[in-house]
């Protein structure tokens, strides 16, 4: 089962998926597209690297895996940069996969947004992949924009954030589950948490993660 989250013209999309137990190939082959998955739940394997909770894999698509496959089942985010198909007839070398895990890495304070956790999870040829968490409270809005698209999922806990749309603010209030996708340039605010305890997301910039254009309340200092 599969429910697209966003697509473009060229076929690129992010999708939600649930995988059964046994599902996909042990065969190795070549995908058609650059191919990312983050596991929400269960597991998924890459070659003979299996994957878990909350662990990345990017699939470049000039290259061979060893196999793509679930053992006992998934649900897991899957970002494709174009239309995607699965070849066991290809031959050719080895593709360079780029594994994350998060468990490997530490949260790190974010240089430029106050109140902004980020624990790094891969940089691709792709962009940047992170999980995120704040202390920030709904009262502090850091507007800002990004100069690449970016996508969020919120992982655990519940999230606030606006955009501003012309000189309208849009404030939508999130859970687990949610999913935001912004194109590069458009101004917003970093996440607040809306609920006490765990605040976890995960983020993808189509580019490096550069907050542009900042701007904090008149009471609060940078």
């Amino acid at each position: 089962h599969a429910k697209i989250l966003s697509t473009d013209l060229r076929g690129a999309a992010t999708r939600i998926v649930r995988l059964k137990e046994g599902w996909g190939s042990r065969l190795a082959g070549a995908f058609s597209c650059g191919v990312e998955g983050f596991v929400l739940q269960g597991n998924l394997y890459v070659g003979s690297t299996s994957l878990t909770d909350y662990e990345y894999a990017f699939i470049p698509g000039d290259g061979v895996v060893g196999a793509f496959r679930s053992e006992s089942g998934a649900v897991a985010l899957l970002m494709t940069s174009g239309p995607i198909r699965y070849d066991t007839s290809t031959g050719g070398r080895r593709a360079d996969v780029v594994v994350g895990r998060p468990s490997e890495t530490s949260w790190q304070v974010d240089a430029e947004v106050r109140g902004l956790f980020r624990r790094p999870v891969a940089t691709t040829r792709l962009g940047e992949v992170w999980l995120g968490s704040t202390q920030l409270d709904p009262e502090t809005q850091v507007w800002h924009s990004h100069p690449h698209d970016d996508e969020l999922f919120v992982l655990e806990g519940s999230i606030a954030c606006s955009d501003l749309l012309g000189d309208q603010s849009l404030e939508t209030t999130a859970g687990p589950g949610s999913y935001f996708y912004r194109p590069k340039s458009t101004v917003h605010t970093a996440p607040t948490a809306r609920t006490e305890g765990s605040i976890v997301t995960f983020n993808r910039s189509f580019g490096a993660f550069e907050p542009m254009g900042l701007e904090y309340p008149p009471d609060n200092d940078r």
